[in-house]
């Protein structure tokens, strides 16, 4: 059989496109019940901790939305081209130009864009239209459509703050011209001359206070050219401040004698403490950088930035042997961000767990995150983690509840943790037919979005850019042509992805997850399941699709799976801002040593996304070689892929064998420094079971501890790595 290109997998045979289905995930099994607190032990009603658990809602607990269409036999067959659904030619005309509107070498009006945005609000991509129209005034546009657009729209961009500050003073409103004028001077960037346009026709409106805030902006944005430049505007007092800063920030010399001249009213500024923090923490000063910080109670001016550091400097003080110093680091945190704080107050937990034996204080911290929380991910992350406070308190009914709370979140990394705890399986999900009526499915097929999305589906179908006219078609001339021209980013995927983020029901899921199969974009099947699975919803097909592969590879094909799913989402032309390419995410010269290992000819870097096979060998061979040296690790194997095997090697030195025990290792993935990777390992390694289901047939979707621990001293080598 002759290999195939990408273009060949996702029009025809990239995925096996079985059946999919979509069952809701059980909702906490002790919602509103769990004890939060070990002191009330005895108060907390009783639950029988033994009571099989019903992971799938299949008691009633929530509706299941599953299989369509499930076929009798999974067989590679080219897909049928599917017919373009008539479309009337205003919408084909809307489309068209919509895709020149947002084309950046082509020159709008004003009035066109705003238009377009007014009489279509529930289409995708309207913020950069929205930018591009501010940028698009010009002096002929008149003032009462300015005053009008920005009395529904705050400006986003500089041009659009100056052009409705100029409308205000002309329509004599000059009160509120002025705290437009103040407001965008803090909050837009300009190049120089902009700078001095902008003085010059604003200046006299500009109050110190202005000049302050657009510097202290310009700083914790770190844009310091413009913060040189812009320095010179203020007062003596603030050009200290000014100077200590970016010399903290360059890591220049003369910093002390930079920061003795700032004056006193302006010493506690919390710019220039974080840069003193983050100055001595780059310099490996951790203990003053500490002190530094714990010593501060000033304002935060960016608290998300502040937690960085307290977040690094509390995992080094973990790695020297002071979880005392680095509990009070995290304790007080100081946020609002969710997500931040959600790291905070587990991070907290865990130290004051693991390496302070105060389970009490720890069960704070992880109740508290359980309780603001609203993700599977994050709520079972919670409620794990309480069960473990609460067991080494000595409370094992509480925290077998905390564990059956954990639980129902089946198909997140704790949530199978949690039931292996309580030594329960979680069968597979169950199939159901379908709740999508016929009237509903009608709907969802009128809709203009989704016509448009299908006539795109036949254009790719049933023309060839040849055919077409390639790029250079008029759209004018032959709007179809044009569009059967375009590529997938420029419209198809932004009208699935929009399709999808409108989505408020599990129906909308499944339904924009299908539409993007049917594109052939699996890639974006799987970003709405990641959607669907922030609100319990499990798209058990769609979002978990499964290769045809021509060859043998020299991996397990779960593990493969979960992670091409983790990469790439399945998406062979994938690239990453860092570089790495295709469905396992190589960097171009980490293919190239491996594939000069391999002895494979005829390798270069544009194989690795027109080749979709060509980056499996080399992918799956890489992890190979990582399971190899980790001695059938999976957990060292995943973080040596994504980090580096360098990283790998310094975190067992300072961390540790994860291989000791099931409990170790855990610890060792949460003692990982970088979020990118813990998360990276977590969620393949919850993706496992699933795929173990579906490609071998396994009757239990659960973590196996091995899984964590495999790679004993003695251990053999296991099958699936040879």
């Amino acid at each position: 059989m002759p290999r195939r290109t990408m273009a060949d997998w996702r029009s025809a045979t990239l995925l096996a496109h079985a059946a999919f289905a979509a069952a809701l995930l059980a909702a906490p099994a002790l919602a509103g019940e769990t004890p939060t607190e070990l002191a009330r032990a005895e108060e907390a009603p009783y639950i029988d901790s033994n009571a099989a658990i019903d992971p799938w809602g299949a008691a009633g607990n929530r509706p299941v939305i599953d299989d369509i269409e499930k076929p009798a036999v999974r067989e590679e067959k080219a897909l049928a081209p599917i017919p373009i659904q008539p479309v009337q030619d205003r919408l084909v005309g809307k489309l068209v130009h919509w895709v020149l509107l947002r084309d950046n070498d082509r020159e709008q009006s004003f009035e066109e864009l705003t238009g377009f945005i007014a009489a279509n609000p529930g289409w995708p991509k309207l913020s950069s239209l929205k930018r591009k129209a501010e940028r698009a005034i010009d002096r002929t546009t008149p003032s009462r459509a300015i005053l009008d657009w920005f009395e529904n729209y705050t400006p986003r961009t500089r041009e659009g703050s100056i052009a409705w500050s100029r409308a205000l003073f002309r329509a004599g409103s000059e009160r509120k011209a002025i705290d437009m004028v103040r407001r965008g001077w803090a909050r837009f960037d300009m190049g120089r001359d902009d700078e001095k346009t902008y003085i010059r026709e604003f200046g006299e409106y500009l109050e110190p206070e202005d000049h302050a805030a657009r510097l202290d902006r310009l700083l914790w944005d770190n844009r310091r050219t413009a913060a040189r430049r812009h320095r010179d505007r203020l007062g003596e007092g603030r050009r200290a401040l000014a100077d200590a800063r970016l010399r903290l920030m360059g890591q220049k010399g003369g910093v002390d004698a930079a920061i003795e001249r700032i004056p006193s009213w302006l010493e506690n500024d919390p710019g220039l403490y974080y840069e003193r923090v983050r100055w001595r923490r780059r310099k490996e000063m951790n203990a003053d950088a500490a002190e530094l910080l714990l010593r501060y109670s000033g304002e935060l001016g960016r608290p998300a930035r502040w937690w960085s550091e307290r977040e690094i400097l509390a995992r080094r003080f973990l790695r020297d042997g002071d979880p005392v110093t680095a509990y009070r680091l995290v304790r007080s945190h100081g946020l609002i961000d969710r997500a931040k704080r959600a790291d905070a107050e587990f991070l907290a937990g865990w130290i004051a767990l693991r390496f302070l034996d105060d389970p009490h204080a720890a069960f704070g911290h992880f109740s508290t995150l359980y309780d603001f929380v609203s993700y599977p991910i994050s709520r079972a992350r919670g409620a794990y983690w309480a069960g473990r406070a609460a067991e080494a308190a000595g409370k094992k009914e509480i925290s077998k509840q905390w564990y059956r709370t954990a639980a129902g979140n089946n198909t997140t990394f704790y949530g199978q943790l949690a039931a292996e705890r309580l030594d329960v399986d979680i069968p597979p999900p169950p199939g159901h037919e379908t709740r999508i009526d016929a009237a509903e499915a009608e709907a969802f097929e009128r809709d203009d979005l989704v016509r448009l999305v299908r006539l795109l589906i036949g254009l790719k179908a049933t023309h060839s850019p040849a055919v077409a006219g390639g790029t250079d078609a008029d759209p004018a001339e032959s709007p179809m042509a044009f569009l059967a021209s375009l590529d997938d980013k420029e419209a198809l995927i932004p009208l699935l992805r929009h399709i999808a983020w409108r989505g408020e029901t599990a129906t909308d899921w499944v339904k924009a997850a299908k539409l993007a199969r049917d594109a052939g974009r699996t890639e974006i099947a799987v970003y709405i399941a990641r959607r669907a699975a922030k609100d319990g919803v499990l798209l058990r097909d769609l979002g978990y699709p499964t290769l045809i592969v021509d060859g043998e590879l020299p991996l397990n094909p779960a593990l493969l799976h979960a992670l091409v799913r983790q990469e790439s989402a399945f998406d062979p032309g994938a690239h990453s801002r860092a570089g790495a390419r295709g469905l396992m995410q190589l960097m171009p010269a980490t293919a190239k040593r491996v594939a000069r290992d391999l002895a494979i000819k005829g390798h270069s870097t544009s194989r690795l996304t027109d080749d979709p096979f060509h980056n499996l060998t080399l992918g799956s061979a890489y992890l190979d070689d990582m399971l190899t040296r980790y001695e059938g690790s999976i957990v060292m194997a995943l973080a040596a892929y994504n980090a580096g095997p360098h990283r790998v090697k310094k975190w067992l030195k300072e961390n540790g064998d994860p291989r000791r025990s099931l409990d170790d290792s855990i610890d060792w993935i949460e003692s990982i420094p970088f979020s990118e990777t813990r998360n990276y390992v977590q969620r393949i390694l919850e993706t496992l079971p699933i795929y173990r289901w579906k490609l071998e047939d396994e009757r239990i979707v659960l973590l196996h501890p091995e899984d964590l621990t495999r790679g004993l001293p003695g251990y053999d080598r296991p099958e699936e790595s040879e």
